[in-house]
């Protein structure tokens, strides 16, 4: 089965990557009226906030989701690999992961069968060895798999808190991230990534899904792609909702033939492609109803599609 960092991956390429490339995203649901899951670390009450959707330029700041994201996650896999380089199995002493006498690091660890299991992390005051810069650690983190040789289901539980750097900074990752995969052959693959809220916060910067799911699917040389999902983000000032009324799909070295995705703020950015445009552009934008542009060329931005795509979706897939 693939690994829990291939997992998260190809959800922060393919979630962030496609709100990038489309110009952002929007906030609220369809039906105005679905309870949402409540948050735990927003430090201003982003998730309550729709986004700000009223001119193009408006648009431009989803970048700045990718960038905190993207940021946020390089210190998940470095604290990651921190651990395993300075572990020396899984009878070590937190000695062996923790910097400070006082700090404690428990590792368990349980295997159920060939391809099921368990691990988890508890961390009491722990200062991490060998992280770039002062890290402390409290809280749990579980990862949980199961599945045979065609398919698989990961989920992951995180409950942390900390501080980073000489400063203390804050830093958070609370919530549960449950993916399910399917690989019958190289080029025939799915994954669905599903999360009632995941946080992420690291000094200001605050990232959250919420309410969220995605479904991917690769066959021979085409994907398609659809999602719900609340994104929050103080690089945005606030949330959005993107979603997919028709399925995003085409080749894996391409524009996608057809697809529309809507984004809903305090207005609304709607990206329709190929066949759906009714007209011969590869890609329509249109903000609050109106049209903005017609694009005869794809975003490059785009996950799974350009030059690159096939390298991302099998180091995603491979672990």
């Amino acid at each position: 089965m693939p690994s829990g960092i291939a997992f998260r991956r190809i959800f922060t390429v393919t979630t962030l990557g496609l709100l990038t490339a489309c110009g952002g995203g929007g906030g609220g649901s369809d039906d105005g009226g679905s309870q949402q899951t409540p948050l735990s670390l927003d430090p201003n009450n982003y998730g309550s906030n729709p986004a700000l959707i009223r001119q193009v330029s408006d648009l431009d700041r989803s970048v700045g989701v990718y960038d905190d994201l993207a940021d946020i996650q390089t210190l998940v896999d470095d604290v990651e690999y921190a651990l395993s380089s300075t572990a020396v199995g899984y009878s070590a002493t937190a000695s062996d992961y923790c910097s400070q006498e006082a700090g404690n690091l428990e590792i368990k660890e349980e295997e159920t069968g060939p391809y099921s299991g368990r691990i988890s992390y508890r961390f009491d005051d722990c200062q991490v060895a060998g992280y770039r810069e002062t890290l402390w650690l409290d809280g749990t983190l579980s990862i949980e798999g199961s599945g045979d040789e065609v398919q698989g289901t990961i989920k992951e539980t995180y409950a942390i808190a900390g501080r980073i750097g000489s400063e203390g900074a804050p830093l958070g990752i609370k919530g549960t991230l449950t993916s399910r995969i399917t690989e019958r052959s190289d080029d025939d693959q799915a994954i669905e990534i599903t999360s009632p809220a995941m946080e992420y916060l690291l000094r200001s910067k605050y990232v959250a899904i919420r309410d969220s799911r995605m479904s991917v699917a690769i066959k021979n040389d085409s994907f398609s792609l659809s999602m719900q999902s609340d994104l929050i983000g103080s690089a945005i000032g606030g949330f959005v909702t993107v979603t997919t009324p028709v399925t995003i799909s085409g080749p894996l070295n391409g524009c996608p033939t057809q697809g529309h995705m809507k984004m809903t703020g305090d207005g609304v950015v709607e990206a329709r492609y190929g066949q759906t445009t009714g007209t011969a552009a590869a890609v329509e934008i249109l903000l609050n109803g109106s049209q903005v542009e017609n694009l005869e060329g794809c975003y490059d931005g785009l996950p799974m599609i350009g030059g690159d795509s096939e390298a991302r979706v099998a180091t995603a897939f491979s672990g």
